[in-house]
């Protein structure tokens, strides 16, 4: 986690690139492609931010 936090603040963060899956609907029939960010430090990153602006966001309604 103080790897990501040092990232950000020194602002060198560079999304890295994503893992192509295909995927299948129930009965197998009807297939799609699907690109996944890779977990570290990707998916924390996302994960972090949106956290962030979710809190943002219902200070910023509340108080309204």
């Amino acid at each position: 986690m103080e790897q990501i936090r040092e990232m950000l603040a020194e602002k060198t963060y560079v999304p890295g690139g994503y893992i192509e899956e295909q995927i299948w609907d129930q009965n197998g029939q009807k297939g799609r492609t699907v690109f996944k960010p890779k977990y570290y430090p990707d998916q924390i990153v996302h994960w972090c931010l949106m956290r962030g602006m979710y809190y943002c966001q219902t200070l910023c309604f509340k108080s309204s």
